[in-house]
């Protein structure tokens, strides 16, 4: 899996991606993989395949993307960095992820890095 997150500032925002070199290790990415990195190199178009929907976790499917990209998948959530910004954190690798061990660390990593982002302490229970 590879991790995208977006960062946003008060200027425009901007697209991280990270470890592209295990998506050449994924048999269903690797053919897609020329498009993924295409993708990443347009910022905008990068801001378009991870931006999830709502605040909820969500996972797209590389077929309904354009261009399509089957074997691939973006699961991404949004967090709030304060000030009223919010950024983006994604997964990206093949369709057949571990989707219920992968979704909950998601969780866990966009929720502290909002806390961390906005400053906020963890609420102690």
């Amino acid at each position: 899996m590879v991790r995208a997150a977006e960062a946003l500032v008060r200027t425009a925002p901007r697209v991280y991606f990270e470890g592209a070199h295990h998506l050449a290790q994924m048999p269903d990415v690797r053919k897609n993989l020329g498009t993924l990195l295409e993708i990443f190199s347009d910022n905008d178009a990068a801001r378009r395949l991870i931006e999830p929907q709502g605040n909820k976790v969500t996972a797209t499917l590389g077929e309904d993307v354009c261009p399509a990209m089957p074997g691939v998948c973006v699961v991404s959530k949004r967090y709030l960095a304060g000030g009223g910004l919010t950024g983006v954190v994604a997964l990206i690798g093949s369709n057949r992820m571990p989707y219920q061990r992968l979704i909950p660390v998601l969780e866990y990593v966009s929720a502290k890095l909002g806390q961390q982002m906005s400053g906020k302490k963890e609420e102690q229970k």
